[in-house]
């Protein structure tokens, strides 16, 4: 009697530890999930503010794309047409053709989410395509340099020099200058800077079609995660 006494108590302290253990895991699995949620959670408001970004630059693009065109056509005429001059000068000032609209996409909960150590309890089809989406936002900033160097260069830099006269100096200087002692346009018209230009609107428009490619990926990630909650 004593035996099966002292057997049940062993058993029940047993299945004790047991409960106490599965209670600890399941509360430890718990508050991983949650941790990991609230991760996902900030990386669904970070793929959002992307998609914004990406809407306002393909906006961007295409009226800087249209100006260029402009620009392109105002240039040649310049040739014939002193008063092109200013036309070109107001696409310069007003038509985005010397702006650049960069892409930087919010990475700050994926990046918690790495810090964490925590990557491993998100589903395999989940990080196969975080890691693409981020892959691919990165090589995205080779674009950006491209088109920047490019605006620099040749828009900032050459064609603006080409394009100011005197006039202009005055003007945004506050300067009373001496007017240009030319009195033809001696204008030297090349096709550097509108091939250089044609060169910007190819990038740019590869640019709207890589971003919007992102954004298909970005919106499938919120879908995913919207659909498979930890």
């Amino acid at each position: 009697r004593y035996l099966i006494y002292a057997v049940g108590e062993i058993v029940l302290v047993m299945i004790g530890i047991l409960l106490a253990l599965y209670v600890n895991n399941w509360n430890n699995e718990n508050q991983e999930k949650k941790k990991v949620g609230k991760y996902l959670q900030e990386i669904k408001n970070n793929l959002r503010a992307d998609n914004l970004l990406v809407d306002s630059i393909a906006i961007f693009n295409q009226r800087k794309n249209l100006n260029l065109l402009k620009s392109i056509e105002y240039y040649y005429k310049w040739e014939s047409n002193e008063d092109y001059r200013d036309s070109l000068m107001r696409l310069l000032i007003q038509g985005d053709i010397a702006q650049i609209a960069p892409y930087k996409p919010v990475r700050t909960g994926m990046d918690a989410l790495l810090s964490s150590g925590d990557l491993n309890l998100v589903s395999d089809s989940l990080r196969i395509l975080l890691s693409e989406y981020y892959e691919s936002a990165d090589s995205e900033k080779m674009n950006n340099e491209r088109v920047i160097s490019l605006t620099r260069n040749q828009v900032q830099d050459k064609l603006l020099k080409k394009v100011a006269s005197r006039k202009y100096i005055g003007q945004y200087a506050g300067l009373e200058l001496p007017a240009d002692n030319a009195t033809k346009n001696t204008t030297i018209i090349d096709n550097d800077l509108p091939v250089d230009m044609m060169f910007i609107i190819a990038i740019e428009s590869e640019r709207i079609t890589t971003l919007k490619s992102l954004q298909a990926k970005g919106q499938t990630i919120i879908g995913y995660i919207d659909k498979n909650p930890l």
